[in-house]
């Protein structure tokens, strides 16, 4: 039976955001973004661990956020890393079950569907990597360093990648050792998975699904129920 952790990426500082306390502590609808992230995840995800990297000088504002909810002994908070990257392997690193899946969203995602994470888990019981993708609308142009256009991908192959990203615990772990430290340029793990030589299946995604990342983009939608 398959079992699942959960990693939460909120260490980022948000600095395109505008708001001095914090992009993930920007209230929406009267909480603030990271605790309707959470919840969702809580609720719609079976997990036995679940990690949410921040900030080191934002644990306890975190830990004050959490504690309107009940105390649950399977949820961590730990320090982020200098990137968001190094954010998710040192909670990946830190998970002390023995989870069979790990599932990797991104804090500032608080729009995320019950839907879509019944997709996710449906479709993570057929392939061992998944992640949800938006089809691209625009045309793409791919530029040296001169701005000079040097090629037009065709649309038909393009898609906007969100989370949450779901790995078999073992490929990630895999992909971590294969790349031997050489994660110069890595964006994500399904980047550093495929990096690795692993086949990652895409599901439709949710375009309301959007990273928060100025004020605005709250404005857009209003929060699923």
């Amino acid at each position: 039976m398959m079992s699942n952790a959960i990693i939460i990426t909120a260490a980022g500082k948000g600095t395109r955001f505008g708001d001095p306390r914090g992009k993930i502590f920007t209230e929406i609808q009267g909480k603030p973004m990271i605790l309707h992230t959470y919840e969702s995840l809580f609720k719609h995800v079976s997990f036995s661990e679940l990690i949410i990297t921040i900030e080191k000088e934002r644990i306890e504002d975190l830990k004050l956020i959490l504690s309107v909810l009940p105390y649950d002994e399977r949820v961590t908070i730990i320090p982020g890393g200098e990137t968001r990257f190094e954010s998710v392997r040192n909670a990946f690193f830190a998970i002390r079950t023995n989870p069979t899946r790990i599932w990797i969203h991104d804090g500032a995602r608080p729009f995320i569907s019950s839907e879509l994470l019944t997709r996710m888990e449906t479709d993570s019981q057929r392939f061992p990597c998944v992640i949800p993708g938006i089809p691209v609308v625009d045309t793409i142009k791919i530029a040296d360093d001169h701005m000079m256009v040097t090629q037009t991908p065709a649309r038909k192959y393009l898609y906007q990648i969100q989370t949450p990203q779901i790995f078999q615990t073992e490929i990630l772990r895999s992909a971590y050792k294969k790349m031997d430290g050489n994660f110069e340029a890595i964006t994500d793990e399904a980047f550093l998975v495929e990096k690795a030589g692993y086949a990652i299946k895409i599901i439709p995604g949710d375009p309301r699904n959007i990273k928060i990342t100025y004020q605005n983009d709250i404005k857009i939608f209003t929060l699923p129920t």
